[in-house]
């Protein structure tokens, strides 16, 4: 991987890692995803690169989030009010969006998103120096 594309994954990988303190860094869930799954495949590409098992198995941590649970994150931050919600209440908007979300709650998409937050965190600092591969690796 050449310093340019080194570059643009640290970037990204930031983007993503302080998406849940500032929602504004990426413009919709589905930009989200996009960058997050593209960070996943240079992430591979680079754990290859170096021959990198620890690379793969912090990508394996990554817990799974949808397009509506993004949805309801940036909707939750910006406390938005829907339709739904002004004509029946906080208690039925809450449940349908619970069945919507497939039984996960805002706290639940809330942790995937510090989960992934801690995830990049790590993996910026092994994307710059793969030193910090080996200490990660010692302290572990």
């Amino acid at each position: 991987m050449n310093e340019s594309d080194k570059n643009i994954l640290i970037k990204s990988l930031n983007a993503i890692c302080n998406f849940p303190k500032n929602i504004h860094l990426v413009n919709s869930p589905n930009e989200f995803l996009e960058i997050h799954n593209r960070n996943v495949k240079m992430l591979t590409e680079l754990g290859q690169e170096r021959k990198s098992d620890f690379i793969q198995t912090l990508i394996n941590e990554y817990p799974t989030i949808t397009l509506n649970e993004l949805e309801k994150y940036i909707s939750n931050q910006k406390k938005e009010k829907s339709l739904l919600s002004v004509v029946t209440g906080d208690f039925i908007s809450s449940l349908f969006n619970l069945i919507k979300n497939k039984g996960v709650s805002f706290s639940q998409i809330k942790n995937k998103l510090n989960a992934i937050s801690v995830l990049n965190e790590k993996l910026i600092k092994i994307v710059e120096d793969p030193i910090f591969e080996e200490i990660y690796i010692k302290t572990m």
